[in-house]
């Protein structure tokens, strides 16, 4: 009897809500590098009923990257976080050694379908340029979607010499 009163007494409480509102935090952060969309913890519509909004989470940047010099370097190219890290790792290279991590003038780079493309160093540090420049615009995005304004992400389309 006293363990029912005390069920009781807990799903009485707010600690179901911020239960469940620290679960829907966890599958946003899960869901984040998924593109995903889940039910948002309640809002009361305007006759105080609870509503549920969907909250949809961007999926993984790309950019569409066109070379007007070399068409061949022309594709879709992830921006996500572990492409971000790979990009900074050559550029590293380059910056120290004058080469790529492989101690090459040349790499082939994957694009987002696994076709490679070859890039000389001076190639490589113009796309790496132009997908900072799109993560840094897509983050600012972000981070004003986040605080409820009404933007667009960037476009993602980009030309490099």
């Amino acid at each position: 009897m006293i363990r029912a009163l005390g069920l009781l007494a807990l799903m009485t409480s707010r600690w179901p809500l911020r239960i469940a509102f620290v679960l829907f935090l966890v599958l946003v952060a899960i869901g984040t590098a998924r593109g995903q969309c889940y039910y948002g913890p309640p809002v009361p519509d305007s006759s105080g009923r609870p509503s549920y909004p969907l909250v949809c989470l961007n999926p993984t940047p790309q950019i569409n990257l066109t070379s007007t010099g070399t068409p061949a370097l022309s594709g879709v190219y992830n921006a996500d976080q572990a492409a971000q890290f790979a990009i900074v790792a050559e550029m590293t290279s380059i910056i120290a050694n004058g080469v790529f991590t492989d101690g090459q003038p040349a790499k082939a780079w994957f694009d987002a379908s696994g076709q490679p493309h070859v890039f000389t160093v001076a190639q490589f540090k113009t796309f790496a340029t132009a997908v900072a420049a799109y993560i840094d615009a897509y983050q600012l995005a972000q981070a004003e979607i986040n605080a409820g304004q009404n933007v667009s992400l960037p476009d993602p389309n980009v030309t490099i010499p």
